[in-house]
């Protein structure tokens, strides 16, 4: 199940790279970055810590 959504997402990123800037390729890693950090510090900001 990881493997399939993994790949399912950097498809996502392909895509999404080929579409931002029409004539151009934005590279996978940069979209995939993007999108990574903001649910990484999304789960961050979520996280409750319990004192």
């Amino acid at each position: 199940m990881t493997a399939l959504l993994g790949a399912v997402f950097l498809l996502f990123c392909d895509i999404l790279g080929r579409i931002v800037i029409y004539p151009y390729d934005v590279p996978i890693s940069l979209t995939a970055g993007m999108i990574g950090s903001g649910i990484f510090v999304y789960l961050l900001l979520r996280r409750q810590v319990y004192a």
